[in-house]
């Protein structure tokens, strides 16, 4: 899914701070946390937290929709990612969380990490 200005870095950090309970200077400061994976130039590939991988495998439905909710109404109003369209950026991001939700299960159940990929 394709979320235009998004930076992973923030919304995985801020992901993470919500489902835990735990301030996003704590997830930045853990071992694999946006860690570049390779140095091959565009795109990147970041490393995903152990801890996120496994809050996102066993939240709900309902529950990474809430994260989304409280991501995208706490966005600044000069955000460009949220302020032409904030129901579409919460529809996306939830199906996003919904879908890495998924990929964390499936990654989890084949001893598998999580990784996340951007281009510009």
């Amino acid at each position: 899914m394709d979320l235009p200005d998004l930076d992973p870095t923030i919304v995985l950090a801020t992901v993470e701070a919500l489902l835990l309970g735990i301030d996003e200077d704590q997830v930045n400061a853990r071992p694999r946390f946006a860690e570049t994976v390779g140095d091959a130039g565009e795109p990147w590939v970041f490393t995903v937290t152990d801890e996120l991988q496994y809050a996102i495998a066993s939240a709900t439905p309902q529950r990474l929709a809430e994260v989304a909710a409280e991501i995208i109404h706490g966005a600044e109003p000069d955000d460009p990612t949220y302020e032409a369209d904030p129901e579409f950026a919460l529809n996306a991001l939830t199906g996003l969380l919904i879908d890495l939700g998924g990929l964390a299960r499936r990654a989890l159940a084949d001893g598998n990490r999580v990784y996340a990929w951007v281009c510009l």
